[in-house]
């Protein structure tokens, strides 16, 4: 009996032994594909948001208000501008980049324009390559200082025309082409090169049917300017000093087309104005005068521009650092192809802290006409200063920087040189949100002006 009850204890063990054991392993599989199927449920997630960081859509820009009073003039409210910057990126290696500019004219409508749109490419860390409509890289206020909640103070330097805008500056603001661009490091130190080249469609032109009354009234008026001692003095040239408030200044200075800021450029060739019987020629084609336009979009002539900046870039210390840079281009402007224009462009920054900065940029262009050739050229140096520096517990002083700037321009159509020395006075209320105070002293050839303005980056 004792065998039988052991045998039959070791028969049923071993039953549920042997039935147990399936169990176990079943349950222990399910486990298993249960873990696996929560790990790529995560990775599918984890991929899926890597997606959208690669793959998404983001809207930036920044806004601004002025209140402007000249001297000897009206003062207003205007608001400035509204840009707003769609970016796009599609994967590791694309991007998307546009910026509109909509702002309020003078009749009240509403004015739309394409800042730049772009398609970027990154080939690698020292290339990307671009092609649309891009900011110049020529010299560094247009591509990189020009936005309201940059730029140091309310207005721009006056070779890039101060507070009338990019439009009436001595230098193309955008075009149409294709770029190349990056950076490289030549060694082992903090020494790093930064390179852009650019091929794109150029100036062109705009034309005016010539009026051949208007050359006979020119040509009456030419004898008075033998009565001046200096071009300058003659009766019209004070009007070429206010290039933003005499309608004729911007066609003096692209076209050459006034009768007497010709005579001006003939008489330090030859002071007998009758010896220069082509004094009141501009570029002309079939019975019209062309002149010079950076507000173009098709190519004029058939003839590409062609440009580029290098630049050294050396930091040091704790946030000190230097650039010293050179750009230029060139290209042809008028309809027959026979007529260059050209741009070079010095350009310095140096950091000195966290707190002070220091810029400036040196501009000299040429301009090939029928009659003449005018030289262009403009320069300002500017410095900025955070009175967090003065290390003070006080939290408005902390927040508020001081700026200074010295511009000036000279258009070569008989004005002489138009200089301006700016002071200002902002308050950030955050890194994004500015209150700027400014105020432009004329030196010569303008009017002083009181700048107030309320700039945001979003």
């Amino acid at each position: 009996m004792r065998n039988r009850a052991i045998i039959t204890g070791i028969v049923v063990s071993g039953v549920i032994m042997a039935t147990s054991g399936p169990v176990r392993a079943q349950s222990s599989t399910e486990d298993s594909i249960t873990k696996l199927q929560q790990e790529v449920r995560d990775l599918q997630r984890q991929r899926e948001a890597e997606s959208a960081a690669k793959a998404n859509l983001v809207v930036t820009g920044y806004a601004h208000a002025l209140y402007q009073d000249v001297e000897g003039g009206d003062e207003t409210f205007t608001f400035g501008s509204f840009n707003p910057i769609f970016l796009y990126r599609l994967g590791d290696n694309v991007l998307f980049e546009a910026e509109l500019e909509l702002d309020v004219e003078d009749d009240g409508d509403t004015g739309l324009e394409l800042e730049y749109g772009q398609i970027d490419y990154v080939v690698n860390d020292y290339l990307t390559l671009i092609a649309g409509r891009f900011i110049l890289p020529l010299g560094v206020f247009s591509e990189k200082l020009h936005p309201a909640w940059i730029n140091k103070l309310p207005t721009g330097p006056l070779p890039y025309a101060g507070s009338g805008g990019h439009h009436d500056s001595i230098l193309p603001f955008n075009d149409i082409g294709v770029q190349a661009r990056g950076s490289f490091h030549p060694g082992d130190g903090n020494l790093s090169i930064s390179y852009a080249i650019y091929a794109v469609n150029g100036p062109g032109y705009s034309t005016a049917a010539h009026d051949e009354s208007a050359d006979a009234h020119a040509a009456e008026e030419a004898p008075h300017v033998e009565e001046a001692p200096r071009v300058e003095e003659a009766p019209h040239a004070e009007e070429e000093a206010h290039a933003e408030e005499a309608p004729h200044a911007e066609k003096a200075i692209l076209g050459v087309e006034v009768g007497h800021v010709e005579v001006a450029h003939e008489e330090e060739a030859a002071p007998h104005i009758e010896e220069a019987p082509h004094v009141e020629e501009a570029v002309r084609v079939d019975g019209a005068s062309e002149e010079i336009s950076f507000e173009t979009g098709a190519n004029a002539n058939g003839s590409l521009s062609i440009g580029g900046r290098v630049a050294a870039f050396y930091p040091w210390g704790k946030q000190n650092s230097i650039e010293l840079g050179v750009s230029g281009q060139t290209a042809n402007w008028d309809s027959q192809d026979r007529h260059a224009w050209s741009a070079v462009v010095l350009d310095a920054t140096l950091h000195a802290g966290p707190y002070a900065e220091m810029r400036g940029e040196y501009i000299t262009t040429s301009q090939e006409m029928d009659a003449a050739t005018i030289d262009p050229e403009g320069y300002w140096l500017q410095t900025a200063l955070k009175l967090a520096a003065l290390d003070l517990d006080l939290p408005v002083v902390n927040n508020t920087e001081t700026v200074l700037r010295w511009s000036g321009v000279d258009k070569d159509v008989g004005a002489g040189t138009v200089s301006q020395f700016s002071v200002g006075l902002n308050y950030y209320v955050s890194s994004t949100l500015q209150l700027k105070a400014g105020y432009d002293f004329a030196e010569s050839g303008s009017a002083d002006q009181l700048n107030l303005q309320v700039a945001f980056g979003f």
